[in-house]
Order: C-alpha cells, then sequence, then structure tokens
C-alpha cells in the first residue's frame, strides 16, 4: 500500500504510525511541529479518526529518541525554538495576525486554527513547555535505557547505581589473556602447536573476538547452523581431534619423505627414456593440466620434473600429473593402453601422498566437522561474553550493549515474568508518547524494546508511537543497524505510512537529477533498492519521485545556469583497471574544482539571488568512501594548490605523523647522550631540518656536540617545568611555529604538536617518571585511541573531503563523486559475514569455500546499501553534482561494471559487454538536464585565489615604557675583551625575539643546566673508540680526556665521594670522603661502573687508587697550624652542589670588573669586561663549601690542563690560568652568595672570623709536591661589602674606594 503524503495538521497522534522523509524533506522540522501539537493537545476529526493525543502532554511525558548526542542536542534546540515561536504568535494580536497572515508556514497555520479565546491560554502553555525543556526526555536510545535501568531497579532486577563503562578495550584484553592462560597453558606441547596454527597469540583472538563482542546478542553460524561451544569439554574433544590429524599429517610427511628419494632416483635412472615417451604423448596432453600447448611451456615442466629428479627441485602440484592413473587425455585422444613404466607407478605413489597433505593443510578433508579454529573463537566468545558480565557486575558497570540487552532481558516475560508487563506498564505511563528518529538505524533488539513497551502492531491508540525515517539512508550497517528490522516495524504499521516528499533543501534541477537516475534504476526487476522480487510488484523499498520546493538563489558560470549533473567520464576501448581508474578520476576532479573557484577568483563563478557571492572553496565537497580515496584526492588538489581538508570522525591524533615524531622526540631528551636518539629526533620530518643541515651535524664532532647539550637542557626543563614547557621550548627553539605556519598544511601539522603537548602535560599528572610517559604515549601509537583531531575554524573556509557516511544529514552547495563507480566485495578475505535465512541470523565463520551462499548473499546485500550510500552522497548537494565515471574491471579483462551501485543504478544487474555501452547510456542521460564531459588531457591551472582584500587600518602602536632587559644567567653572561670564553654553541636557529634575553646570558644559564642536569652522565657519546690509558695513577690525570665532559665525569665522582656512606666489619659507621677511603670495594665498583660507561674500564683500578691517594694527602694551608686531609672532612661539614641567585638591579659589568680587579690580584693582567648593563638574577652552583676549623671555604672542583707534568701546577700557572679564565670574579662572587648566606644563618656572624677563602683545585695536578694542585685566595673585607653594595644598588657608581691594604693572597 502506498504512504499517504504527511499533512502535519491533521496526522493522528495516537496508534502506532511510520513516517519515511526522504531526504531534505524537512524531517526535524516536522518532528518539532508534531511536539508542539502534543503539548497544544491539538487535533481535528479526520474522518471518523481523531487525530489529537488523549490529553495535552507537557515535556515530560513526550519521549524523543536518537541515535547521537549531536542530534540529541540539535533537536531540543530546534523543538525550544518551535516552542518559544509558536508562544511568540499566540501572544500576538489574533485579529491582526489573521488579517497579515499570507504563508503557509504549517506552524502559522495550526496557530490560526485555534480560537481567539484559547491564544492566552495557548501562549502560557507554550511558554511553560519551553522553560521546561530541559526536563525534557530527548536522548539517544542508549542512554534513555540507562535512565529506565536506574529508575525501574526492582523490575529489571538490577542496582539502583551502577558506572557506565564507555571503553571496554582494557577490560576486554584482559578477558582474553585471562581465557588464553587458563585454557591454552596447560596444554601439551602438540596441544599448544595446534593452537597456535588458529590464533598465533591472545591478541590475534582478541582481534578476531572484538567484533562479535560488540554485538548486543552474538550469534555465530557455520555453514549455516548455530556454532555454540559452551563446554570445556568440548573444546578438549576438538582439540584432540586436531591433534590425531597433526599426527596422521605428520606421518604422512614422513611417508612422502621416505618414498620421494627413492622415486626421484628411479626418475633419474630412466629419465632419458621417460623424457621420450613424454614428448611423444605431448599432442595427446591436455593443455591445462600438462602445459603441453607449446613446446616452450612442455620443454619447461620436463626441465623442471629432471631437476626435480636429480634433487635439485621441489615436488610441487604440476608433477603429480605425471603419474600413472593422473595423466589427462585430450578429449578423444588417449592412448589405448597409458604409460605404465615403473617411474610413472612410483610416481603415483608420490603423488598420492602429496595430494592428501595438500588437502588436510587446505581443510578439505575436514567433511562437515567444526574446525578447530571456528571451535576456538566458539568458545572463546561465550566464555569471554560470561567473564564480561561477571566482572563487569562485581565492579557494579555495564557496557553500552548491556544497556540494551538488559533493558530487553527485564521487558522479556519468559525471562522476568510478572515484572516484564509491570515494568512495561511503568514506561507507558510515564512516557505515552514515543517519537523515535533516525528509526531505520535501530537493531533487533531496540525494536524489541519499543515492540514490548508499545505493542506497535496492536496500534494501541491509549499511546502514540511515531517511527520516523528514511530506509533510503539505511548505511550504518557495520554499527549493527538492520534493514530488516525497519521492514519489520513496517509490516507491523501496515496501514499507517505516511510520506515527507517535498525537497526543501535542492534546487529543482538538482531534484529532477536524482529523481530521473532513481526512478530509471525502479524500473529494474529488483527495482531501485533491490527489495523487490522478481516477477513480483510488492516492494518494501520503494523510490517515490520527490518534488522540490526550489531556492531563491542559482549557481552561475559566465552568466549563465550550471546545469545539476556532469558526469566526467574517462573513455577508451578497453575497461580501466579500478586503481588507475581513481587516479585519473582524482586528477580531473581536482582539475574541475580548481578551475571553478579560478573562475570564481575573476568574477565568473558566483552565486545570484538574495545574496549574491562569488563560489568559495567552502561551498565544495568531495565525497569518498575511505581514507584511502580521501589521500588520493587530497593530493591531486595539493598539487594545484586548492586548500582541503578530510574531515573524518575516526581521525586520531595518535595516528599523525607528528605523533611518531613526539615520540621520537621524548625519548631523545629522556637520554640526550645516546647519540642514536639525538639524531633520530634531529631527523624527524616535523622538525623539518635540511639533509645538508643533518651532515654539517653528522661531519662537525662539536656542532653535534651542541645539539646533544641542546637536549640535555631540554631533559631539565622537562624534570623542572614538565613535558609541556619543554615541548614549547624544543617548539621555539627550532622555530617551528614560524616555519609550519608558512606551509600549506603547516596550521595542522601544528595543531596536532599542541594537542599532543597538552595531552602528555594531563597524562604526566597521573604517571612517575619519563619513561612511564613515554611508554603511554607509545602504547597510543599502536592502537590510536579517542584523542580526536582537533577542528581548525580555518577548516570551515576549506574544500573538505568527507565519507559518505559522515555525510549524512549535512548538505553543500556542490558535490563531487569522482570515485562514484567503485566498490568493495566481499570476497574470500573477509572472513565473517552476516548472514540471514528462516530459520537462523547470525555472524557466518565457516569460510567461503566452505559455505559460498554466505558470501554470496553478503556481497548482494553489499549491493543493496552500496546503492543506499549512493542515494545518500546524491542528496547532499543543493546545486550541482560532479560524478566521475569509467567502465572499470577489479579481475579479468571484462567490464564489471554492474558489481557497483552506479553500474546497477544505470544497467541493473546486466553486465555490459564493452565499454560504448556505459558511454551511450551516459549520453542518453545528457538530453535529460546533465551535462556529459570526456576526459580532458589539458592541463589543469593551479588554483589562484583573488587577492582583493579589506584595506586594514594602521596598527595601534602600545605606549609602554622601555623595555628592560631582565634574565637569569651565571657570571659567565659577562663578555670579555681579547678572551673566547668557553661556551654552548648557539643554535642554528637562534631566537630574533627583541624581547629575549641576551644570547651570552642564555649561554650561561645553559652552562650552569648543563652541569647540573649531566651529574653523573658519560662523555661517551663525544667518542665510540676506547681510551688506552696507564695503568698507575702518577701519569693518569695528566693524559685523561680533556674538555668539559671529562669534568662532569670527576664532578660526579667527587660528589659521590662526599656523600658516601660505609658501614665496615667492625661496625663501625664512615661518612663522606672518609667512607670512599676506607670503602676500597664499593669503591672500585663504583668506579667500574662510572668508567665503563665512557670507555675507561681499564683504568678503573688506577682512578680508584688515584681517587684513594688524593683524598689522603695532606695540603698546607695558609694561616692554619695543621694541614688540609679531604678525608679529615666528614659528609656533615661538606655541603655539595650549593645554588644561589644574586639580585643584581643595573649594574655595569664595566664597574663591577674594576671592582673586582682593585682588589683581587691588583695590576695584574687579565681580560676586561665589554660594558653592559647587568639586570636580573646572578645564578650558580658551587661546587662545595666546607666547614673547617671554625671557618667556611669555598671549594671549586677544576679540570683544566695546564700541562703535561705536575711542574705546570705551580702557583704562578693556576693563577695565571685563573685570571686568564677570569676564576677571579667567579671567586668573588662566590663569596658573596656564602657570605649573605653566613649573614642569614649564624647569630654572631663576622666576615673575618667565619670566612677563610676559596680553593680551587686543579685536579690534573694533585701530584704536584708543594701544594698539589691548590690555589687559596681570601680577599679581604672591603672587596665584599662593596660588592653586596653594588649588588643591592647602595654603592654609587663611579671609581671604586681606595683600599687601605693589600688583599691577602696564599700561594704555596
Amino acid at each position: 500500500m502506498k504512504a499517504q503524503d504527511l499533512d502535519l495538521l491533521h496526522f493522528p497522534l495516537n496508534g502506532s504510525r511510520l513516517i519515511e522523509a526522504s531526504a531534505g524533506t524537512g524531517k526535524t522540522f516536522s518532528l518539532a511541529l508534531l511536539y508542539v501539537r502534543l503539548v497544544l493537545g491539538h487535533g481535528t476529526m479526520a474522518g471518523h479518526e481523531q487525530t489529537a493525543f488523549s490529553r495535552a502532554l507537557t515535556p515530560r511525558d513526550i519521549l524523543v529518541l536518537t541515535f547521537t548526542e549531536a542530534a540529541t542536542e540539535e533537536l531540543r534546540s530546534r523543538v525550544r525554538q518551535r516552542l518559544v515561536e509558536a508562544a511568540r504568535l499566540f501572544r500576538q494580536s489574533p485579529a491582526e495576525l489573521r488579517q497579515t497572515a499570507t504563508s503557509a508556514d504549517p506552524l502559522l497555520q495550526l496557530v490560526l486554527s485555534y480560537p481567539d479565546e484559547a491564544w492566552p491560554a495557548c501562549a502560557l502553555r507554550l511558554k511553560r513547555a519551553a522553560e521546561a525543556m530541559d526536563e525534557a526526555m530527548i536522548a539517544t536510545i542508549h542512554g534513555w535505557c540507562h535512565k529506565m535501568l536506574a529508575e525501574h531497579a526492582f523490575d529489571s532486577r538490577g542496582l539502583f547505581q551502577r558506572e557506565l563503562l564507555t571503553d571496554q578495550t582494557e577490560l576486554l584484553d584482559a578477558i582474553v589473556k585471562d581465557y588464553w592462560r587458563q585454557h591454552f597453558y596447560p596444554l601439551t606441547a602438540e596441544g599448544a602447536a595446534v593452537v597456535q596454527q588458529c590464533y598465533l597469540n591472545p591478541d590475534r583472538l582478541r582481534k578476531a573476538l572484538l567484533p562479535l563482542l560488540r554485538q548486543a546478542d552474538p550469534v555465530l553460524l557455520f555453514a549455516g547452523s548455530p556454532l555454540q561451544l559452551e563446554q570445556d569439554s568440548d573444546l578438549q574433544a576438538l582439540l584432540a581431534e586436531a591433534i590425531a590429524a597433526r599426527q596422521q599429517q605428520q606421518a604422512r610427511q614422513a611417508a612422502f619423505a621416505s618414498l620421494e628419494p627413492s622415486v626421484r632416483q628411479l626418475w633419474a635412472k630412466h629419465w632419458a627414456e621417460l623424457e621420450q615417451q613424454l614428448l611423444a604423448l605431448q599432442s595427446r596432453f591436455n593443455a591445462t593440466r600438462h602445459y603441453s600447448n607449446t613446446d616452450e611451456k612442455f620443454r619447461q615442466i620436463l626441465t623442471e620434473l629432471a631437476q626435480w629428479s636429480r634433487g635439485q627441485g621441489t615436488f610441487d602440484k604440476k608433477m603429480t600429473h605425471f603419474a600413472s592413473g593422473r595423466f589427462v587425455w585430450k578429449k578423444g585422444q588417449a592412448p589405448e593402453i597409458e604409460p605404465d613404466h615403473p617411474a610413472f607407478v612410483a610416481m603415483a605413489h608420490l603423488a598420492e601422498l602429496w595430494q592428501q597433505q595438500a588437502d588436510a593443510d587446505a581443510g578439505t578433508d575436514d567433511g562437515d566437522g567444526i574446525r578447530l579454529k571456528e571451535g576456538i573463537l566458539s568458545h572463546a566468545l561465550y566464555w569471554c561474553r560470561q567473564e564480561l558480565k561477571r566482572r563487569l557486575n562485581r565492579q557494579a558497570q555495564l557496557g553500552f550493549n548491556d544497556l540494551l540487552t538488559e533493558l530487553h532481558s527485564a521487558l522479556d516475560p519468559a525471562q522476568a515474568g510478572e515484572h516484564a508487563s509491570q515494568l512495561a506498564a511503568g514506561i507507558r505511563a510515564a512516557y505515552p508518547v514515543a517519537l523515535i528518529d533516525e528509526f531505520q538505524d535501530t537493531d533487533p533488539v531496540q525494536y524489541g524494546i519499543f515492540n514490548r513497551i508499545y505493542r506497535i502492531a496492536d496500534n494501541d491508540t491509549s499511546t502514540a508511537v511515531v517511527l520516523i525515517g528514511d530506509p533510503k539512508q539505511a548505511i550504518y550497517s557495520f554499527r549493527g543497524a538492520d534493514i530488516h528490522t525497519y521492514l519489520q516495524a513496517r509490516r507491523d504499521t501496515a496501514g499507517r505510512h505516511y510520506s515527507l516528499s517535498r525537497n526543501f533543501r535542492s534546487t529543482q534541477a538538482v531534484v529532477d537529477a536524482c529523481n530521473q537516475l532513481f526512478l530509471q534504476a525502479e524500473a529494474h526487476p529488483r527495482a531501485a533498492f533491490r527489495f523487490q522480487s522478481e516477477g513480483s510488484t510488492d516492494n518494501p523499498l520503494p523510490y517515490t519521485a520527490v518534488s522540490a520546493s526550489g531556492r531563491n538563489e542559482q549557481l552561475l558560470l559566465d552568466g549563465k545556469a550550471l546545469p545539476a549533473l556532469h558526469i566526467q567520464h574517462l573513455p577508451g576501448e578497453e575497461p580501466w583497471r579500478i586503481s588507475a581508474y581513481r587516479e585519473h578520476s582524482a586528477y580531473q576532479c581536482a582539475s574541475r574544482i580548481a578551475f571553478l573557484l579560478n573562475a570564481a577568483s575573476a568574477g565568473r563563478c558566483r552565486f545570484e539571488g538574495e545574496q549574491s557571492r562569488p563560489l568559495a572553496a567552502e561551498d565544495i565537497a568531495v565525497l569518498v568512501r575511505s581514507q584511502q580515496e580521501a589521500q588520493l584526492i587530497k593530493a591531486e588538489l595539493a598539487k594545484l594548490q586548492v586548500p582541503a581538508v578530510y574531515l573524518s570522525d575516526r581521525g586520531s591524533v595518535f595516528a599523525t605523523a607528528e605523533a611518531a615524531d613526539v615520540l621520537l622526540w621524548l625519548r631523545a631528551c629522556a637520554s640526550p647522550m645516546d647519540l642514536s636518539l639525538v639524531k633520530a629526533a634531529l631527523a624527524t620530518p616535523s622538525l623539518g631540518l635540511s639533509l645538508q643541515q643533518l651532515m654539517t651535524w653528522q661531519q662537525d664532532e662539536l656542532a653535534l656536540e651542541a645539539q646533544v647539550q641542546c637536549f640535555l637542557r631540554l631533559q631539565a626543563c622537562w624534570r623542572n617545568q614538565g613535558v609541556l614547557a619543554m615541548l614549547r621550548q624544543l617548539l621555539d627553539h627550532y622555530q617551528l611555529p614560524a616555519r609550519l605556519l608558512r606551509q600549506q598544511d603547516g596550521e595542522r601539522q601544528l595543531t596536532n604538536l599542541l594537542h599532543l603537548a597538552d595531552w602528555l602535560q594531563q597524562q604526566a599528572v597521573q604517571l612517575e617518571g619519563e619513561q612511564a610517559l613515554i611508554r603511554q604515549l607509545a602504547e597510543h601509537l599502536d592502537e590510536p585511541g579517542e584523542e580526536q583531531v582537533i577542528r581548525l575554524e580555518s577548516d570551515a573556509a576549506l574544500v573538505k573531503i568527507i565519507t559518505i557516511h559522515k555525510s549524512k544529514g549535512l548538505e553543500y552547495p556542490l558535490v563531487f563523486l569522482p570515485f562514484v563507480v567503485g566498490w568493495r566485495p566481499i570476497d574470500g578475505k573477509v572472513r565473517q559475514v552476516p548472514y540471514r535465512d528462516a530459520s537462523h541470523t547470525g555472524t557466518e565463520v565457516a569460510g567461503k569455500d566452505a559455505f559460498p551462499a554466505a558470501w554470496q548473499q553478503a556481497d548482494d546485500e553489499r549491493l543493496s546499501e552500496d546503492m543506499r550510500l549512493l542515494y545518500v552522497a546524491l542528496t547532499r548537494a543543493r546545486h550541482g553534482l560532479w560524478l566521475g565515471t569509467a567502465a572499470v574491471c577489479v579481475q579479468g579483462k571484462k567490464m564489471q561494471n554492474h558489481q557497483g551501485a552506479f553500474g546497477y543504478l544505470l544497467n541493473g544487474e546486466t553486465a555490459y559487454q564493452q565499454p560504448v555501452e556505459l558511454q551511450q547510456q551516459l549520453q542518453a542521460l545528457t538530453g535529460q538536464g546533465a551535462v556529459l564531459q570526456l576526459e580532458s588531457s589539458d592541463e589543469a591551472e593551479p588554483y589562484q585565489p583573488a587577492e582583493a582584500l579589506p584595506e586594514l587600518e594602521p596598527a595601534a602602536s602600545p605606549q609602554l615604557p622601555p623595555y628592560r632587559r631582565w634574565w637569569i644567567a651565571s657570571y659567565s653572561a659577562i663578555r670579555f675583551q681579547a678572551h673566547a670564553a668557553e661556551r654552548f654553541a648557539s643554535s642554528p636557529t637562534h631566537s630574533t625575539d627583541p624581547l629575549s634575553e641576551p644570547e651570552d646570558a642564555k649561554a650561561a644559564l645553559q652552562a650552569e643546566l648543563y652541569a647540573a642536569a649531566t651529574a653523573g652522565v658519560t662523555f661517551a657519546a663525544k667518542s665510540a673508540a676506547r681510551l688506552t690509558l696507564p695503568a698507575s695513577a702518577s701519569q693518569l690525570m695528566h693524559q685523561l680526556p680533556k674538555g668539559a665532559a671529562f669534568g662532569t665525569f670527576v664532578h660526579a665522582l667527587l660528589e659521590w665521594a662526599a656523600a658516601h656512606r660505609y658501614l665496615d666489619a667492625a661496625g663501625r659507621h664512615w661518612s663522606g670522603f672518609a667512607a670512599a677511603v676506607q670503602d676500597k670495594q664499593g669503591r672500585a665498583v663504583e668506579l667500574q661502573r662510572r668508567c665503563q660507561a665512557v670507555g675507561l674500564e681499564d683504568s678503573a683500578g688506577a682512578l680508584s687508587d688515584w681517587l684513594c691517594q688524593f683524598l689522603q694527602q695532606s695540603v698546607p694551608l695558609h694561616g692554619e697550624a695543621q694541614p688540609l686531609q679531604l678525608m679529615a672532612v666528614t659528609a656533615q661539614q661538606i655541603t655539595v652542589e650549593l645554588e644561589f641567585l644574586l639580585p643584581i638591579e643595573q649594574v655595569s659589568s664595566d664597574l663591577l670588573d674594576r671592582l673586582i680587579q682593585h682588589y683581587v690580584l691588583p695590576g695584574e693582567v687579565r681580560p676586561n669586561a665589554e660594558p653592559e648593563q647587568l639586570n636580573g638574577m646572578i645564578k650558580g652552583f658551587i661546587d662545595g663549601v666546607v666547614e673547617h676549623q671554625g671557618r667556611y671555604y669555598v671549594l671549586d672542583w677544576k679540570t683544566n690542563s695546564l700541562g703535561d707534568e705536575d711542574a705546570s701546577y705551580s702557583q704562578q700557572t693556576m693563577q695565571q690560568a685563573m685570571l686568564s679564565h677570569r676564576y677571579d670574579m667567579q671567586c668573588a662572587l662566590y663569596l658573596l652568595a656564602l657570605h649573605r648566606l653566613l649573614q642569614s644563618r649564624l647569630a654572631d656572624y663576622d666576615y673575618d672570623r667565619h670566612i677563610g677563602g676559596a680553593w680551587y683545585w686543579f685536579v690534573r695536578g694533585s701530584a704536584e709536591p708543594g701544594q698539589h694542585g691548590l690555589w687559596q685566595y681570601r680577599p679581604e673585607r672591603a672587596l665584599i661589602e662593596q660588592l653586596d653594595a653594588l649588588l643591592r644598588g647602595e654603592l654609587i657608581p663611579g671609581e671604586p674606594p681606595q683600599h687601605t691594604h693589600a688583599a691577602r693572597e696564599v700561594t704555596s
């Protein structure tokens, strides 16, 4: 029976009804108006039928269901808007509105149908309903089921509060592993082997189970019959059969291996005779089995037989036909006596064994029995579902499928008894009216819920159930939607069908083009959507032509309206391979888009109507089926400089190239001394460094060391400020934002990087350590989760590439379908397919070869759904459609277009014989409003956007005070004349920010951070070569490596010694340097570990001896009777790596330098400081502060090489080193820091009494007999006090005051 046209004002709001809403016909508008009628209690007598519901309703009485959260919010907004609009109309003057009303708007007609005296009450009712929309039950089906289970916990026999587990991935993974552990770990080796032939590991089994576990009620079928292995004994029986079959297989292999050598020898012995017989019979042999159609092929097979007989080849299927009883002859050409040479007879026995083995390997000898692989799948599915339910119940949780199945079970009298009817009655009382949107996407479980509540087939007029949907848009079978469920509902509502048949989306021309195509397909024996039985007129899913409301604007090219349907056809005498078709069609599509946009830039292509404007990129959508197709068309658009974006719901930021690059960055920053990781990070595409730059760093050791140090600084930033700050610093250091934003897709890449940085910072809060965060990111890269790519605001202005599935519900001015003739067949590569017959519905797992009927049915239903996908795609367009067509083939050389939706649309299930037939059909469409364009060989011109931009006013300049540079740096930030102080190499991409701190300040601070971050870090990365050093300590220190890396090694070693603790055999506790001396074994182990890491393991013993000697030697001190012995300094008397910050405000470096030179070694030559204003904080790390004999000393280890002999470390040479490197300034600042510290800590502090001075220990000269490499100095009090005043801003700039006596210098 044909559906009735929907009359919104007279539609009966009682009983069960079905509304079929074609694309663009105002389904949401209609639903909102029905909602308004229900609130008002509106209705009339239509014939003998009352169209009103029994009473006026409030929003809490009306159930509105749809399938997505986004659709829920849109429905809620549209319904509220309609209620407010209706209330506004009812508040107007009835007389004035009736006089001025000319619109045919159904809402206005609804208002006018009420008498004037009822308007105030209607306005009040609608106003209250709009205010109560927060209480309205407009929800997704899953959300409503969750609410029902909680509100009706007694009747549903569930808990009142249960957590909804939205992601069960980890739980399912654990359950599958437990299944594997419990059922397969106890197996014998043979049992484990047969299991691994089916599923290699738990991960393979989990991947096979996941699609089934996501179904609400999965049913496995094997060759059309239910497959249910629930008992462990069933699985054990299958395993026993598989083990027996494997043993038989091994026996066959052994028999074959035993027989083959003798058969080889027999053939080799008689080869000349056998060859002559076979050549004589060549003309009689079947060409297919014996390759005898040409002499060349037959000689080739004879050569292979000869080589095999000599042991040079393997036996294969071709050879099995050269045996007694296995020769295949041409028809009528069989000899009277078949060759019976003993070699042929022996080959027959060997061929029989080979065939048995081949059949066993292919699984063709199993008869009708269930194979082990499918048996394991069935048993695991049952066990895992039961275990999942048990664990969810134990944790008071449920999944999305549980929401449906539990409510469905609770409504089933067979399972719930009288509780089922009570629950259904309670829900009906709460929601007497249900409006179910997008009903074509329901599944059997969902429909079962609605049917048990509202008894749809009974047409109960005390309730109202309105099912709204479009079966022509049922395209979500992969999500569980079932078109057959919709057809069942259609049967249950027979005689109560209504349709929306007026299109408000597209122009008249587009609607006419779609009508033309689908009405042509409707004439096929199975009709357009393939649900009509051949020879029958009963079509449950017909295509009915729709009318068009039209649009007020039209798209013009050179002043003429563009046709609605453009067909870009690739001509050819032979069918195109599907891959070649896609490549050429993508190019043609991109060329046409570029042409239209260039025409728009030139003012030739524009919309004319109420709002005239040029065509823009955002008006164009390209619809595809897969990401592969999307990438293909996006690449072609990029070649023509057309900006485009691929909108994919499944796009995860972890699946992007940027995510993989960030993982490499993190690994390098976590282990910056691993050169391989640093190089991998530098070579990432996201950094975009040139090959020339990378080669330069590879060949220049110092340049590469600078990059290593950069990653060391990033590591320190990570540890001190977090991963977000570190990644931001990395982006800034390599100037990624500026470089990326100059690229076409750079904004997307930069957004992905920032998105990943934010996500990593969130994860870091919950994780401990750098490696845990790296592992977390690596796991997400292996299995991208739901962290979707962030959409950019600029995406809205680009050409949109979108899948047909996602485009449902959307509309675009122009739609391109470049791959419209393509399809993806259901073949043997698909391991599981849905199958239904009169008895069963489920997932068939037997395989295409074992049960081809299931795969044939699945491919047939695939074509039916492809037709619905084509309908969705064609109805997205408002003004124009572009289709890319060609005669194509997937296999062989014959056209196979009829296997795709567009081929079926034109020619039904009849196969094309020649490509010209398709071209003729397309040509016939041109006389009916379409335009046929053949492939153009002209090279497309790149897109050139119009440059006309609105003029901007001059940018406002902020009135700010002059910027005062402020930074934190060490003393080495001060630059000195005629002296190249050691600094970190600056990056090739240094910052040009005028507000940034001075480069020298940065370098100095980075050097300090490097020293702090690399305590205990080796310098092995500098060179892979091992160093050969003397085994004794006498000359050891002079031959050790030079440079900052060795200094770090020595500093870390002495810091370990200063903090060491040791308990000797007598129970005595040792601490500090004394513990390092006494603990010979611990010292040796520590030195071995540290030396091994830097390639000095051969000298570990000598270094241990040196350390022991160094700590025990006695060094005379100035002004002290007793010499200094480091092992006498306990751990309580020394503090290592003491950090300090000294505020300094607008101090001239020249004045600071003159003050220090005036007091420290006056008159001695040294580099002068360059004039510069210092403002900020001076930062430093003092190697050690030692308390000795009541005085406090600054201790600084120096590994400078002053020569290759002990005599090179005299007082004179050490003093020269102090001055040339300006350690005198460092010494003064360190002592000032100690002075301020003691001032704040000691109540009776006095400089002369408490400050002992500074010890600068040049450890390479520790064997020098006089001072043992120790340089001592104590400046007079006046210097420290004036330095203190200068840094506080209390000393008046100018010449430093004259000192009254010389500074005291202690020499050896």
